[in-house]
């Protein structure tokens, strides 16, 4: 059984802190420095460093570490995996159905509780065992560990000759057990050690990653004050120092001028661990946690060269699914080949349908978005969440191959009238590190049978003489060539009869776009549907507006699309619509789970407060004159509820986050500025904070499992649901 530290040894630990050891930051701040400059990590060293030192793992590029484990690798190979991939946020217990940690659990010899012949097997083994929560015989092998203790009360390779770094990682192994003795004798060993000039050797030579080691124990242990280590005034941080190169980097040996990488690793690690007052192996532990497995539904849709290939809703079930495993299911069920590469950049579609990479000589191929937006990394790297739409289509980086959206000039079609539909895309430039927003000119629109062209400003002028319900289809493919633009899910539009047949045509825009994110408002599982109705009747508060609920009493929503509402917001759009402040499509549909953009935020918020839009241009570059929601930015703006992007722009298509709502809503409406205490309060940004608090105090906006979700898009369910508990509380 795992006990915990007995009183006596802390105290006898509390009494050898004589002198305070300072964490050095600017240290640790120049390995962190170093690696800026790195773009790869190959090591499962440099991994569990820089996570050690809670750097953005991110930011780099790391290889499949558990393809490099097979029959023949080494427990300390496992252990090592293990540590990486915990550090990465994976989940060891299926990578790639694999449970690696039950692999690595089944090396220990049942008799014995032995994972090998050596100390550094045991520890890494036990480290790597706990860290994953996997369950194996732990009181076999703590025991077999200590049974290989020396006489001298070190551990090494042989029981006749301890080693200082052996002793290290066994004594930080041991540092939670009830055996203070094989402690004390432990750390008495290594203040044997230590050099008249504060450094440690091994095989013969001085040298930093033996002194890093030690480092490491002594503040596992809660030692590094232990008077016995500190050596002509120096602490054992301050010798470390004399090993760290002007680029962050360490050298191996003492006085050598060439940085080495393993030191440099164990470095960052002595560094962090100092800070931390605590092993970077002991803090992984902490870090995981059993993922269960969740079932999530998305539709796959995939445009070909010349032509839809799959558009499909798929369900999988996995600890962390990704965009891969629902394309590759939806290919599956529809028995249609395809080809994956793996690379070092993760898995790379190469083939769908015979439709390969390359095939028109270029750089062109597979890529692949999701919800409409360009995907940051690979497929089998990308998770998805219950309800997303995965978007695989054949083309070339943007501008080459875009994806667009559309809007449409009116809500209300009539015969022999002209309106106006509209393509338009958006895309990140990385030469001048700016979103470029584009008109597409040429795209094809065919509205049934009739065929029309895009101009120059991404508009097509249309006219329909007979009334009846049309499909719409946008593209503008190359013959011979990949399309230069996404294929737009085809789409249908009633167009009704006009009393007077007179022409003309009409001049307010709406868009209707692309149905993307199905995010559920503060909730992401079908199974949690109850509970969040529940939880958002018990946080809305009190209608204090009797017209508003003597007015909705008798109305009931309309839309085509009424059953797509989530139950928790089925009254809030029926409010929000009853009162104008929200209304639907051409089709009569309010597409619930559609994103909410800037522009219709602007002018929801101004029908909520019942001003009227101003009629004059806006003053932002990127907002058209003639747009249907020029007047509604210009007021807003003018009457500071929603600001600029930057100096000239707006933004209007840009999709709302969480956060950006919590901060218009608290400045609209004058909320009290509040501190906020949830769970993910680090992914907030600073500039939301106060906003954040505002509004959850107000019960204005509430998360889930105590956790806000600020980078999560708005749907316009949860913009309903938001805007009639701001008019209800009034």
């Amino acid at each position: 059984m795992k006990l915990r530290k007995p009183v006596s040894i802390i105290i006898v630990i509390a009494m050898l802190f004589v002198f305070p050891v300072a964490a050095n930051d600017e240290a640790q701040s120049k390995v962190l420095s170093f690696y800026n400059g790195q773009s790869t990590l190959t090591s499962w060293w440099d991994v569990v460093a820089l996570w050690g030192a809670n750097s953005d793992l991110t930011k780099y590029t790391t290889p499949d570490f558990s393809d490099d484990l097979n029959d023949k690798s080494s427990v300390t190979d496992y252990a090592g995996v293990i540590f990486a991939l915990i550090a990465m946020g994976e989940n060891v217990h299926d990578i790639g159905g694999r449970d690696i940690a039950s692999e690595l659990a089944l090396k220990q010899n049942t008799e014995t509780g032995s994972f090998g012949d050596y100390a550094n097997m045991q520890t890494y083994a036990i480290l790597a065992l706990d860290a994953a929560k996997e369950k194996y015989d732990r009181d076999k092998a703590i025991n077999y560990l200590i049974s290989l203790e020396a006489k001298d009360g070190g551990f090494g390779y042989t029981s006749t000759s301890s080693d200082v770094d052996l002793t290290s990682i066994v004594l930080i192994t041991l540092s939670d057990e009830n055996c203070s003795d094989v402690l004390g004798k432990g750390v008495d060993y290594l203040a044997s050690q230590q050099l008249e000039d504060g450094g440690f050797s091994s095989w013969g030579t001085e040298n930093s990653n033996t002194l890093e080691a030690v480092i490491s124990a002594l503040a596992q242990l809660g030692s590094l004050n232990d008077e016995r280590f500190i050596k002509n005034d120096e602490t054992l941080a301050d010798v470390l120092q004399t090993y760290q190169l002007d680029d962050g980097s360490f050298v191996w040996g003492k006085g050598e001028k060439e940085s080495n990488m393993m030191a440099t690793q164990q470095g960052l690690i002595a560094l962090s661990d100092i800070n931390a007052s605590g092993s970077v192996f002991k803090r992984l532990s902490s870090k995981y946690e059993c993922t269960p497995e969740i079932t999530v539904n998305a539709n796959v849709r995939i445009e070909g060269a010349d032509h839809n290939i799959l558009d499909d809703e798929v369900q999988i079930t996995s600890k962390k699914p990704t965009a891969l495993e629902a394309i590759k299911a939806a290919l599956d069920e529809n028995n249609i080949k395809y080809t994956i590469d793996d690379s070092s950049y993760g898995a790379y579609i190469k083939s769908i349908g015979g439709e390969d990479s390359a095939m028109f000589g270029g750089y062109d191929g597979w890529l692949f978005a999701i919800n409409e937006a360009p995907a940051a990394s690979s497929a089998d790297k990308t998770t998805i969440s219950d309800g997303d739409d995965i978007l695989l289509y054949y083309g070339m980086f943007a501008p080459d191959t875009l994806i667009p959206t559309y809007t449409i000039s009116s809500e209300n079609l009539k015969t022999n009238k002209t309106f106006t539909i509209s393509v338009k895309s958006e895309y990140y430039d990385y030469t001048t590190k700016k979103t470029v927003s584009v008109n597409v000119e040429g795209a094809k629109v065919e509205v049934g049978d009739d065929k029309f062209t895009t101009d120059e400003n991404g508009d097509a002028d249309i006219k329909i003489g007979k009334a009846g319900t049309y499909t719409v289809k946008i593209y503008k493919d190359n013959e011979g060539s990949y399309p230069s633009i996404v294929r737009i899910k085809p789409f249908d539009i009633k167009i009704e009869r006009s009393p007077s047949g007179g022409g003309g045509s009409s001049s307010s825009k709406k868009p209707v776009g692309i149905t993307v994110t199905e995010t559920k408002e503060e909730t992401a599982q079908t199974s949690q549907t109850q509970q969040q109705v529940t939880q958002e009747e018990s946080t809305m508060p009190a209608n204090n507006n009797k017209d508003v609920k003597t007015e909705t009493a008798n109305y009931e929503i309309t839309y085509q699309d009424k059953a797509d509402i989530s139950s928790w917001a089925y009254e809030s759009v029926n409010v929000v619509s009853m009162l104008g402040v929200f209304s639907g499509n051409e089709n009569d549909c309010f597409k619930p789970k559609d994103n909410i953009t800037r522009a219709e935020l602007a002018s929801v918020i101004l029908k909520a407060l019942g001003a009227t839009p101003k009629k004059e241009k806006s003053t932002f570059e990127d907002v058209p004159e003639d747009a249907w929601y020029s007047g509604a930015v210009a007021t807003a703006f003018e009457m500071g509820i929603i600001k600029g992007t930057g100096e000239n722009s707006f933004a209007p298509s840009e999709f709302l986050t969480r956060e950006q709502l919590a901060v218009i809503i608290a400045r609209t409406y004058h909320l009290e500025n509040a501190e906020c205490s949830y769970v993910d309060n680090s992914d907030i940004s600073d500039w939301a904070k106060d906003a954040v608090g505002s509004v959850t105090k107000a019960n204005i906006m509430v998360g889930t499992d105590n956790c806000f979700n600020p980078k999560g898009v708005v749907t316009r369910e949860m913009c309903a649901l938001v805007i009639a508990r701001l008019m209800g509380a009034k």
